[in-house]
């Protein structure tokens, strides 16, 4: 989640992103799922509202016109519990005209277990949307 959220938190600066490739991202859409499901875990100083300010469905909505033009690309398991969310994220660049890559479903895989895949394609990604400044 954290190459996205970046990525959609910044898209002014071209400079920073010229594209992003998440691969197996934590995408969630609101603090409530995040604090029952994993409520061990401390993000945003486990404050629900700067959580859901910054979940990359919100970052989205709010810089859409700046986001649109930036290569993105997701990678995710098939069997991988945040596979719908990340389904909803896509949804929702669809939604608001950011257009990105077809989800990258690999299959048999789930959050624990994916592996990078060791395919050249992954590198060509990020070198064909390379921006020298």
């Amino acid at each position: 989640m954290g190459a996205l959220r970046f990525a959609f938190k910044y898209p002014k600066y071209p400079q920073m992103f010229s594209s992003v490739f998440a691969f197996n991202p934590a995408v969630d859409d609101n603090a409530s799922n995040v604090m029952i499901n994993e409520p061990g875990l401390s993000m945003f100083n486990n404050d629900p509202t700067l959580f859901d300010q910054n979940t990359v469905f919100t970052l989205a909505n709010n810089n859409a016109v700046n986001i649109r033009g930036l290569p993105i690309h997701i990678a995710i398991g098939s069997l991988d519990d945040l596979l719908p969310y990340n389904q909803d994220l896509f949804a929702t660049l669809d939604e608001l005209g950011i257009p990105q890559d077809t989800l990258e479903i690999i299959s048999g895989a789930d959050h624990r277990t994916l592996v990078l895949p060791n395919k050249i394609e992954n590198l060509q990604f990020a070198a064909e949307h390379f921006v020298h400044p």
